[in-house]
């Protein structure tokens, strides 16, 4: 995530009218295996604990669903 991205998502955690989402696609370019998973938003209190900030650099966010672990950019 960008500075940018993050400041966007910190503030729409703090309001109810206005929400955050990530939305990650797996295996992009193999159209028979994609589909579209709806994250929540990563900078809100509520979710924070469901990602990890993997890597140094830019902000990289690691999360579990029930299909294995994905890092998501």
């Amino acid at each position: 995530m960008t500075p940018n991205e993050m400041r966007i998502a910190a503030s729409t955690s703090k309001r109810s009218r206005r929400q955050y989402r990530i939305l990650y696609i797996p295996y992009v370019f193999s159209p028979d295996r994609w589909c579209v998973m709806v994250l929540p938003n990563p900078m809100d209190d509520a979710t924070r604990d469901r990602f990890r900030h993997v890597g140094q650099g830019s902000v990289r966010f690691r999360f579990e669903h029930s299909g294995g672990t994905h890092k998501a950019a």
